[in-house]
């Protein structure tokens, strides 16, 4: 019987609030598989809010020290990139599987790791997912430098201010809190 850990992320704040959402649909999917399977989860790394640019995730950590311990047989994800969206940081992790004797399932990618064909399509999988980090990155930048020109908002809260209901973005003067804002300054 295999021993398991489910590993499951999600980037932003607002999908982790989600009731029912992306990381319960993951989780879900996950133990379905294992109990098909009758294997044993061991442990569920529920990452919230956390971006796959790189490993200094704590839910990430803690399934590395459970591994190099010697607790697991397999790690289970939804897809690939729910682990990372590193090429090198991914290809680091393969060895590290390896070296622990570890395996690997992604649901969505269905390819044997322990083969020079699955290896390569795992490869070229996550310089996609590389790939698709950076483009969005630069949309999100570039979308906020162009808001932040056109003295919209890019979130947040400014004392002495609210978001305006009627007009997305602009900023309208809260008389409440006005009056601090000029004892302050």
């Amino acid at each position: 019987m295999k021993r398991c850990g489910l590993y499951t992320r999600v980037s932003t704040e607002d999908q982790v609030q989600v009731k029912d959402g992306s990381l319960d649909t993951q989780e879900d999917r996950l133990r379905r598989f294992v109990s098909e399977r009758s294997w044993v989860v061991i442990s569920v790394y529920r990452e919230e809010g956390r971006s796959g640019k790189d490993t200094k995730r704590p839910e990430y950590q803690r399934m590395m020290q459970d591994i190099e311990a010697g607790q697991l047989d397999a790690i289970l994800c939804t897809r690939m990139d729910r682990l990372s969206r590193s090429t090198l940081d991914f290809l680091q992790l393969q060895e590290d599987l390896k070296k622990h004797g570890v395996a690997f399932v992604s649901l969505a990618e269905n390819w044997d790791t322990t083969t020079p064909e699955g290896e390569l399509m795992v490869g070229q999988r996550m310089m996609f997912a590389q790939f698709e980090r950076r483009m969005i990155s630069d949309r999100t930048s570039e979308k906020a430098a162009w808001r932040a020109q056109h003295g919209l908002s890019n979130g947040g809260q400014v004392l002495g201010y609210d978001n305006d209901p009627y007009n997305p973005g602009i900023r309208v003067v809260n008389e409440q809190e006005k009056q601090l804002v000029l004892l302050i300054f």
